[in-house]
């Protein structure tokens, strides 16, 4: 593959080294051979002519996987947070209706400590990375 770029446009174009009239093409329309694709946090530097990293690519790139990462903790914030309530809820109701057994209700008590463990994870002063998980009530039987 040979790869040229517009310098118009900055676009990034990769041909075939056997489409001898595409490359032609773009060499007589000024683009320029840049050697390869870029990654995610190069530009090219026309001046200078090779690819150099570009801070406001990376900042923008470490912006959105940050963002990317944060929304993925708080899926599973919540993730565990319903599955709490799914354990809570029924423990709850037998209490609430006076037929809960003794082991029921300490584990209505562990339920509902992790789920307020959980609910807090955000004030961890390390949050949003790394975070550190509480274990579940069904982990800590296991």
């Amino acid at each position: 593959m040979r790869y040229f770029i517009d310098p118009i446009s900055s676009g990034i174009f990769a041909f075939d080294v056997e489409a001898t009239a595409f490359i032609e093409t773009a060499i007589e329309g000024g683009y320029v051979e840049c050697g390869r694709a870029p990654t995610e946090d190069e530009a090219w530097d026309f001046s200078a002519a090779k690819w150099v990293v570009d801070p406001e690519k990376v900042a923008a790139n470490f912006k959105a996987k940050a963002k990317a990462y944060t929304t993925a903790k708080r899926a599973m914030r919540d993730q565990l947070l319903t599955q709490a309530g799914l354990a809570i809820d029924p423990l709850q109701d037998a209490i609430d209706l006076d037929v809960a057994s003794a082991a029921e209700i300490a584990l209505l008590k562990k339920w509902k400590q992790y789920r307020v463990a959980v609910n807090r994870l955000c004030e961890q002063s390390n949050c949003p990375d790394p975070i550190d998980w509480p274990v579940s009530p069904v982990d800590l039987d296991a």
